[in-house]
């Protein structure tokens, strides 16, 4: 099977979407030989490992006359929108991730809540086939179109690599914080209570940061100034995968307080090296993490902190928290993605 897709988002390979887009299509390959994936809106990168090959930038026409020869009857856009109008003849799968930037709680301009809303409409009901990545997101995107479209679920798998040669170090224990520089994704509470932690003595575990360092506001920024000067707070910018697992693998635990999430990667993440997950019961998070995760108010700042406090100290609660996640991590395979995914080009196909 030939399909064409909407590679605009290869252009930024290194965040979450553009990994699991690689992930699906690459199990996808590897399971069904004869898959060719052919995206426009890019020319940059190999990635014929996936069955991809990049066209770059092509017109309509181009788009159209290329799956004309090539005999392809699906295009695939695997981030929210349908960036062409009139590939007529195609049949349209459309992958929506979530419909955060609808939220109350997300902050953006009426303008811009009222572009994306027009986007997304036009999107969805253009599109033949609906893709989403969790019930949460699938109720919401029901809620929408007013239970108009009824998405196919289909759950992502883990985006990192399993390293079985990892080594677990001997030194200085530390929480865990993988996201982005994003309120939303509760970094300014864990901030705050971890500094509370460590100006009270409660413990000597450092807080790790990963990802690319932003402003979030001037309170947080200085605490996170006042932890680094200390030696309490590492951050560390944009990371390999591999020192992605390596971190994982020697955390206390991972905390992870978002408030919107339409799956919620790092938790799986987590899981894969068997570290412990402190986060929140919003959106999908709970659908994700069910009983292998410990869940918190994160508004209660006391709270948070008896929870890592507990990680931190009881071993054998850190060890009933591994053991529900290796439970729990079986549910999310590539493998198992690629086949529903399979299942649905298979029905456009026809």
């Amino acid at each position: 099977m030939t399909i064409l897709f909407d590679a605009s988002i290869l252009n930024v390979a290194h965040v979450g979407i553009a990994k699991t887009l690689l992930y699906l299509y690459r199990s996808i390959y590897s399971q069904y030989p004869d898959f060719k994936a052919y995206g426009f809106n890019c020319n940059m990168g190999d990635y014929s490992d996936c069955g991809i090959y990049l066209l770059g930038n092509k017109s309509e026409e181009e788009l159209l006359d290329f799956s004309k020869r090539n005999n392809i009857k699906i295009v695939h856009y695997p981030a929210n929108f349908v960036t062409c109008k009139h590939l007529k003849g195609l049949k349209t799968v459309l992958t929506i991730h979530d419909l955060i930037p609808l939220e109350k709680e997300f902050k953006s301009s009426s303008w811009q809540k009222i572009k994306y809303r027009l986007k997304t409409y036009y999107s969805v009901f253009k599109a033949d086939y609906v893709t989403t990545v969790s019930e949460y997101s699938a109720s919401q995107i029901k809620l929408f179109t007013c239970n108009m479209i009824h998405p196919k679920v289909i759950y992502w798998g883990v985006t990192l690599p399993f390293l079985s040669n990892l080594k677990k170090r001997q030194s200085e224990q530390y929480f865990l914080y993988v996201g982005g520089y994003d309120k939303r994704k509760g970094i300014d509470k864990l901030v705050k209570a971890y500094m509370t932690m460590r100006t009270n003595k409660l413990t000597n575990c450092k807080l790790i940061i990963t990802g690319r360092i932003h402003h979030l506001d001037e309170e947080t920024d200085e605490m996170i100034r006042n932890g680094t000067d200390a030696g309490w707070i590492i951050q560390t910018g944009y990371i390999t995968d591999e020192q992605l697992c390596l971190l994982y693998s020697n955390a206390v635990c991972s905390v992870y307080l978002s408030q919107s999430e339409g799956f919620g990667l790092p938790l799986i993440e987590a899981m894969l090296y068997n570290c412990p997950v402190v986060t929140t019961r919003f959106t999908s998070l709970p659908e994700i993490g069910r009983d292998a995760v410990c869940y918190v108010n994160r508004e209660n700042q006391t709270e948070i902190i008896e929870l890592l406090l507990k990680l931190e100290q009881d071993s054998q609660y850190r060890k009933k928290m591994v053991e529900a996640e290796q439970r729990r991590i079986k549910d999310f395979h590539w493998e198992d993605t690629a086949k529903s995914f399979w299942k649905v080009l298979e029905h456009c196909s026809v």
